[in-house]
C-alpha cells in the first residue's frame, strides 16, 4: 500500500472496507482515527492522506470498492465523488458537510491565523482582516484568485508572528506550507458536487451544524459540538448501523 495515498486506520478483512476522506484540517478537532476506534464492524478502515486529492488514486490503492465512504466538513464533496465512482453499494456518511465557497475559505484562513494573533500588533491584525474582507467581497466568484490573495495576506503575517514568538524558521515554514496545502485541498473539494443520488447520503450534524438540500429523513442531529463530532459514540453507532445495512444488502443480492 502506498502511504502517500491512503493509510490504514484499523486492521480487519480488507474487502470490503471503509474509506474515510480526510479533510486535512488538523485544528484541535476529533478526526477519523478517533471515530474508527469506536465503529463496531469487522472490516478494515482506510483514510486518505493530505496532499493526494484524486478519488481515482484512492480507489486504485484498495483491493475492492469500499462498502461505505465517510466525509467530514470540506471533505464531504470528495467523499461523494468517490461514491459516484463505485459500481454498487454507494453508501456515504457525511459529518457536518460544507460546500466550499468564499465564506468557507475565509473561515478556514481565519482559524489558521487565530493562534498567531497575540504575536501581531493589533493595528496590523486589523489591517489584515480588513484586506481579507475586501478580497472575499471582490473575489467571491473566483476561488482560485481568492486563495492566492489569502496566501499573500496571511503567510507574511504568520511568518512575522513566528519571528516575534522566536519560533525556529522550520516551524514557520511548516505552518505556512500546511496553510497552502489546505487551500489547495479546499479548491479541489470546491470542484466536486456535494450530492449523490440515489441513494442520498446519511448526514450527521453536530449541534451547530447546518446543511440545506438533503432529505430530512437522512439527516441526524447530535448534541455534541463540532469539534467532538468524530469522537462521539453516537456518531460511531450511526456508521455501524449503515455498515450493517450494507452487509445485509450485499448478502441478499448474492
Amino acid at each position: 500500500m502506498t502511504p502517500e495515498t491512503v493509510r490504514l486506520l484499523r486492521a480487519g478483512p480488507k474487502s470490503p472496507g471503509l474509506l474515510a476522506v480526510d479533510s486535512g484540517l488538523g485544528m484541535a478537532e476529533a478526526s477519523f482515527p478517533d471515530l474508527s476506534e469506536m465503529i463496531d464492524a469487522d472490516c478494515a478502515i482506510w483514510e486518505t492522506v493530505p496532499s493526494r486529492y484524486e478519488p481515482d488514486d484512492w480507489l486504485a490503492e484498495l483491493d475492492d470498492e469500499p462498502l461505505v465512504v465517510l466525509g467530514y466538513c470540506s471533505s464531504a464533496s470528495l467523499a461523494c465523488a468517490v461514491a459516484a465512482r463505485l459500481s454498487e453499494h454507494r453508501r456515504v456518511v457525511l459529518f457536518d458537510p460544507v460546500k466550499v465557497d468564499a465564506a468557507e475559505l475565509w473561515f478556514m484562513a481565519g482559524r489558521f491565523l487565530a493562534p498567531f494573533a497575540e504575536d501581531l500588533p493589533r493595528d496590523e491584525l486589523d489591517r489584515i482582516r480588513a484586506l481579507v474582507r475586501g478580497a472575499v467581497r471582490a473575489l467571491e466568484s473566483d476561488l482560485a484568485a481568492l486563495a492566492d490573495a489569502l496566501k499573500e495576506l496571511y503567510i507574511p503575517a504568520v511568518l512575522s508572528a513566528c519571528a516575534a514568538a522566536r519560533l525556529p524558521d522550520e516551524v514557520a515554514a511548516e505552518f505556512t506550507a500546511r496553510f497552502a496545502e489546505q487551500l489547495r485541498f479546499m479548491l479541489t473539494a470546491a470542484e466536486a458536487p456535494l450530492t449523490i443520488s440515489p441513494p442520498h447520503p446519511t448526514v450527521v450534524l453536530s449541534r451547530d451544524g447546518a446543511v440545506p438540500g438533503f432529505p430530512a429523513d437522512r439527516t441526524i442531529r447530535l448534541t455534541v459540538p463540532r469539534a467532538e463530532l468524530l469522537s462521539s459514540p453516537a456518531a460511531a453507532a450511526i456508521v455501524t448501523s449503515v455498515v450493517s445495512s450494507c452487509v445485509r444488502t450485499r448478502k441478499a443480492r448474492r
